[in-house]
């Protein structure tokens, strides 16, 4: 198949075409929540929808989102790659390199400092310059699972001050969500500066942005965790507390362990970093096994290395992807609901 290619950026009346391409090569699962990025994101404008046009037709489509992103006390820019995609009927025509890298010149030209993306296919991408890093997490096994709110270890037990626990009320605790949000992850390497809109516009709902669970303490909620509507697999995939609120995370793994329960499920996978409370709380559990995991679907790449080696420098780093390595003491975390 021949015909005449356009790379560039997609007109907002070309957006329904962009949609039917990428469901037409991932399939009608992804609508809702293509639909929700199209239309529901705050921060897409006109530049960040690059396309294959062949002969007038959206043949390929690559969506870059701003995202920027805590790096210890500095911030860097980051451009969130996602919905790489090509039409079937254009497919092995190298449209979807070409878009990407015309994503790629976009993003410098914007003063990017790092791009971002999550995939199942390392080689193709790494083949365009991009680095593999993988993303830390754990998963708890309980076979027989303990009762919910039973098996916490010695120093662990509830107390009668203990935070309640129960679902989260978007009308009355997203103030509260988003403050703890913003407190817990000052410092930290790779969170996304979540913004008001953010948290409420139909694209991140669509990614589950909301809490599960919330930990309420005198009147006040405290902490918060974050999981999958149980079904094959419990997904914990954010968790966070004021400063100093650390003890939430006892009777909060309690209750996620309860949600398992109730499915039978006896293994939940969680995506958070080394060292948060929550993994400790689970380790305090009687009949609960801890085991470390790593997620290799995140992919990087430098758009402005000497913004990337002086924030580097402000945080007393060696070099710009200390944080990024397998092992890191400080190691990148990108919460699941801002995946792209």
């Amino acid at each position: 198949m021949t015909g005449h290619v356009e790379i560039r950026a997609a007109r907002p009346a070309e957006y329904p075409a962009v949609l039917e391409t990428v469901c037409a090569a991932f399939g009608e699962r992804v609508r809702p929540y293509m639909t929700a990025m199209l239309w529901g994101d705050p921060t897409l404008t006109t530049e960040d929808i690059r396309v294959a046009a062949v002969d007038g037709a959206i043949a390929s489509v690559v969506r870059i989102a701003d995202r920027p992103i805590r790096y210890g006390t500095a911030t860097l820019r980051l451009a969130g790659v996602g919905a790489v995609s090509t039409h079937p009927d254009y497919q092995g025509r190298g449209l979807a390199s070409r878009v990407l890298e015309d994503a790629a010149c976009s993003m410098r030209e914007r003063g990017y400092h790092l791009a971002m993306l999550f995939t199942g296919i390392q080689p193709f991408y790494a083949r365009l310059g991009w680095t593999a890093v993988s993303e830390p997490g754990f998963r708890v096994v309980c076979s027989p699972l303990p009762r919910s709110g039973e098996g916490l270890g010695e120093g662990a037990a509830p107390r009668p001050e203990a935070p309640i626990i129960r679902p989260f009320d978007q009308s009355r605790d997203l103030p509260a969500i988003m403050r703890i949000y913003d407190a817990f992850n000052a410092g930290r390497f790779g969170p996304y500066l979540r913004t008001s809109a953010y948290w409420r516009c139909a694209h991140s709902r669509e990614r589950n942005i909301m809490p599960s669970l919330v930990a309420e303490q005198s009147g006040e909620v405290i902490a918060y965790a974050s999981t999958t509507p149980p079904g094959n697999r419990l997904i914990l995939y954010e968790a966070a507390c004021l400063p100093g609120a650390g003890d939430a995370f006892d009777p909060l793994a309690s209750a996620i362990i309860g949600q398992a329960q109730a499915h039978d499920l006896t293994a939940i996978e969680a995506r958070l970093p080394p060292g948060h409370g929550l993994r400790r709380a689970f380790q305090h559990m009687k009949g609960a096994t801890v085991e470390d995991r790593s997620h290799p679907g995140m992919m990087l790449l430098p758009l402005d290395l000497p913004a990337l080696c002086q924030a580097a420098a402000s945080q007393g780093l060696p070099d710009w992807s200390a944080p990024l390595k397998e092992g890191a003491a400080r190691p990148v975390v990108y919460w699941w609901p801002d995946h792209f």
